[in-house]
């Protein structure tokens, strides 16, 4: 008993002492050297997509330095002439540092950039529809920040974020004014209207796999339909399909857009 006393004090001091990183935030570690940098008052971690300020104590011969720990370097030293500059906090822990007439490196200019392949800033933090990307030139350390858009293959962006299905109605009108509508409930059930002339009701249960929709009907002869899930919308694919569509005027590729929840 005395043993087990002993261990939990000695992780609470622990805990106190180096601190816990907060759920989604990262490591700021910040190296001054000479006492460069005035009124910096940093936090010990920050959301992707926060802005850090940094001042600096002097306009020139002040070398900043910003480190991303993701098994790379991608900035090592940035040169300002300026009292003070700003960057975005990616998603990695981050060390910035400052030396006297250090290595400078210079702008390479707006055409001769050579951009990294980006951090993604997920749009809760943000506050974007799609959140946005973070770029370093590999070989200035210039950084830039662009509104992204999801392309998803398989469900999952090249940005990691993975298709989201949204709950609720989704509506498909052809040329001829035939609508179909599905509805999509919160426990895993569907029902499928394929059009107005037509008695047939799809309903069943729903599943999603590798970024596709699984409608698979109550029925009997239990028929599928398969969509793939876009952000908003859902596009019908027949080759994956074994169901029916009872007089709509549904065809490969035909989108289904997400109208709420009634």
């Amino acid at each position: 008993m005395k043993k087990f006393i002993v261990s939990i004090l000695v992780l609470f001091v622990a805990i106190s002492l180096f601190g816990c990183t907060p759920k989604g935030e990262y490591k700021l570690t910040v190296h001054d050297n000479f006492d460069l940098l005035v009124n910096n008052n940093f936090k010990k971690s920050y959301k992707p997509g926060e802005v850090i300020r940094i001042k600096l104590a002097f306009r020139s011969g002040v070398t900043v330095g910003l480190r991303v720990d993701d098994g790379e370097v991608e900035v090592t030293e940035i040169a300002k002439l300026q009292s003070e500059f700003e960057f975005v906090m990616p998603n990695h822990n981050c060390e910035v540092y400052t030396t006297l007439n250090g290595k400078i490196k210079s702008d390479c200019g707006e055409e001769n950039h050579k951009w990294d392949e980006g951090r993604y800033v997920p749009e809760t933090t943000s506050g974007g529809e799609n959140g946005f990307m973070v770029y370093f030139c590999i070989d200035c350390g210039k950084q830039k920040s662009e509104p992204h858009v999801h392309e998803y293959v398989d469900g999952v962006c090249k940005c990691g974020e993975k298709v989201k299905l949204s709950i609720g109605n989704y509506r498909f009108v052809s040329d001829d004014e035939n609508v179909s509508t599905i509805a999509l409930e919160a426990n895993g059930k569907f029902s499928f209207v394929f059009s107005p002339i037509s008695s047939y009701l799809g309903f069943g249960n729903y599943t999603v796999e590798n970024g596709y929709l699984y409608l698979k009907s109550s029925s009997k002869d239990t028929q599928i339909w398969v969509f793939k899930i876009e952000d908003k919308k859902l596009i019908y694919n027949s080759e994956k399909s074994t169901g029916g569509l009872y007089l709509s005027n549904i065809t490969d590729g035909s989108e289904f857009i997400y109208g709420g929840i009634n």
